[in-house]
């Protein structure tokens, strides 16, 4: 696999875990 396309996988499974992230600790604090 290409190295630019595996950091590009990398980085947007990082911005979507973060994201994921930052919701669910929302999600808990509002409870």
């Amino acid at each position: 696999m290409n190295e630019l396309v595996f950091q590009i996988i990398a980085l947007a499974l990082s911005v979507f875990l973060g994201a994921a992230t930052v919701y669910s600790i929302r999600l808990y604090l509002e409870i």
